[in-house]
């Protein structure tokens, strides 16, 4: 009977163990997934806003590390302003902000206070000029594109000075029933330094009585978007 109770007690504390272990398990998982984030940026970009989000703004702290691991530059929120990556690489960010405990509110209070940020600093920075952008005709609701194009200034800079070389760039339109959207013309493009012009080959059309809205997406799907402010009639 000693022997069968103690048994017992046996796979109970196995089973609590395993739980514990389990469940510790579990919030670090689950925290990694939540503090842990990778962003692209370009070189000569700061960082990306979004990487604040949900994330206390008091008395923050962001330490910012190379590859090497070796702090390149430690900011507040006040003095973020002028910090940009200069050079492309793999940067660790490190947020941490002051945590006040207010009774009141505390189960409230869900933003994060510590969190780790990877940013990937690419080689080259893209930016469509879309006050130049031209279309080949009017859009009109209702009428499909498939002839048309649009043309659209892409200015170029590199962190080595030379050119890029990328498959077919795409272009689509968000708005209500719209099918808008293209491809460049050329499937292989090489983008010099600079400014280049894209041709897109449209396809598709757009409701009438609406706005629409273009996105456009460089070689690694990064979206640039323009508010078309003409209504389509």
């Amino acid at each position: 009977m000693i022997y069968h109770k103690n048994k017992i007690l046996v796979v109970v504390l196995l089973f609590v163990t395993f739980g514990q272990v389990s469940k510790s398990f579990a919030q670090n998982e689950n925290k990694f997934s939540q503090n842990s984030e990778v962003r692209q940026v370009y070189f000569g970009e700061g960082l990306p806003i979004e990487i604040f989000n949900n994330m206390e703004m008091n008395n923050l702290s962001i330490g910012i590390k190379n590859e090497q691991s070796k702090s390149i530059a430690t900011k507040t929120s006040e003095s973020l302003e002028d910090f940009t990556f200069s050079v492309p690489g793999t940067y660790t960010i490190e947020l941490a902000s002051e945590h006040i405990a207010d009774s009141g509110h505390e189960e409230c209070n869900h933003s994060d206070h510590n969190r780790t940020v990877l940013i990937e600093v690419l080689p080259y920075s893209i930016q469509f000029d879309f006050d130049k952008m031209k279309l080949s005709s009017e859009i009109v609701g209702g009428k499909e594109m498939a002839n048309e194009t649009l043309t659209i200034p892409v200015i170029v800079k590199t962190y080595s000075g030379g050119g890029l070389k990328t498959q077919e760039l795409k272009v689509s339109a968000a708005g209500v029933n719209t099918t808008l959207e293209g491809n460049s013309k050329e499937e292989n493009l090489t983008l010099n330094e600079g400014v280049n012009l894209v041709t897109y080959q449209l396809n598709g059309s757009a409701s009438k009585n609406t706005y629409i809205m273009f996105d456009f997406y460089d070689m690694n799907g990064r979206v640039h978007s323009f508010g078309y402010t003409t209504q389509i009639k």
